[in-house]
């Protein structure tokens, strides 16, 4: 009896090793993919890319891919960034994958540049504005998804809710606003070459403290003029100089809401769940699907030079109608329903 509990004992630790084997086996000889996110996974544009990446699949060929996330919101100064660029770079040495997907400005400054014209590692960049800093243009092995500022649905807006500020003789002032994020620094040259007539770019600010946040959204108070503002990335502001601390985002959104004198509209996804009573943003599941497509095309020996980069063509609308809000915007049905399909409306006035 005893030999036989034995025996089934062994016989159920060969079939054990025997699993694991083959499980290994089958993943060391998958193809291996990437995905290195700039962000955290509780980011709404992390969590909308990875819906849109996963939700296209491929059944002649399953890469085995592996989620990493950046998290560059952590780092306190461009040190502490290098150090999670270079930590993401010997994960990457370490996977030794055959393609990686980046996802975000910081993903490809820290990380994704340094595979360019590596042939044997193809790199697909996407959530970016423009691919020329990193000379992907130029690199054989590189290609991806720009996203396109949906800057034609916000102009509409304003020009329907500023008629009066259309005639060049009394033009509504636009004020960008943001932090002294790496991000915010790449996106200025791109947003500042969009057409934004009838209206004019009166200012690109980028603070570095909630305190300098504060005291700008003040000044602004003393300054009568017809401008709105619009409103960049500002998860990086620290509390106050000298101090490593950050202000949560919904914070900060929820103090300048209270404060500021003109109305907003938020330009990235996460500006809607702070609080944004309007945001406009590219569809981040539109790039992850156009990513997986290009992932699937690697995959059945496609070369990235042989594909073109493409632009983000779908925006997403976030809409919070509020009796508290003392600056309502005229907005387009249409806009309206755009938020409600995506869930992405919520009106305390009803």
């Amino acid at each position: 009896m005893k030999m036989r509990k034995k025996y089934m004992f062994f016989v159920q630790g060969l079939v054990i090793v025997f699993i694991f084997s083959f499980i290994l086996f089958y993943n060391l000889n998958r193809s291996r993919v990437i995905v290195l996110y700039s962000y955290s996974n509780q980011v709404p544009e992390v969590v909308a890319f990875s819906e849109g990446f996963f939700n296209v699949t491929d059944d002649l060929k399953n890469p085995y891919i592996v989620n990493s996330y950046m998290n560059i919101s952590r780092a306190n100064s461009s040190e502490e960034r290098t150090r999670f660029g270079l930590k993401s770079r010997e994960f990457i040495d370490e996977f030794d994958p055959e393609l990686i997907v980046a996802v975000g400005e910081e993903a490809q400054e820290y990380a994704a540049r340094y595979y360019g014209g590596k042939s044997k590692i193809k790199v697909i960049f996407a959530c970016i504005r423009d691919h020329h800093p990193y000379s992907y243009d130029t690199t054989p092995n590189v290609t991806g998804i720009l996203e396109e500022m949906p800057l034609t649905p916000i102009l509409e807006v304003l020009k329907e809710t500023y008629p009066q500020n259309i005639h060049p003789d009394n033009p509504l002032e636009l004020i960008f606003l943001g932090d002294k994020s790496f991000r915010v620094t790449m996106e200025k040259d791109y947003i500042l070459r969009q057409k934004w007539h009838p209206f004019i770019v009166q200012d690109f600010i980028q603070l570095d403290t909630f305190e300098e946040w504060q005291h700008t959204i003040k000044s602004l108070q003393e300054q009568k003029k017809q401008a709105v503002i619009l409103l960049l990335n500002y998860d990086h502001l620290k509390i106050k100089k000298g101090c490593n601390g950050k202000v949560s985002s919904k914070d900060v959104l929820t103090w300048t809401l209270n404060h500021s004198p003109y109305p907003m509209i938020g330009l990235y996804e996460n500006h809607f769940y702070d609080g944004a009573f309007l945001s406009f943003f590219p569809s981040a599941r539109e790039s992850g699907q156009k990513a997986a497509t290009y992932v699937q095309n690697v995959m059945k020996g496609k070369a990235a030079k042989d594909m073109t980069v493409s632009k983000t063509k779908q925006f997403m609308v976030g809409i919070r109608h509020t009796k508290h809000n003392p600056f309502p915007f005229v907005i387009p049905k249409s806009f309206e329903v755009i938020a409600q399909t995506n869930n992405r409306y919520v009106d305390d006035e009803a």
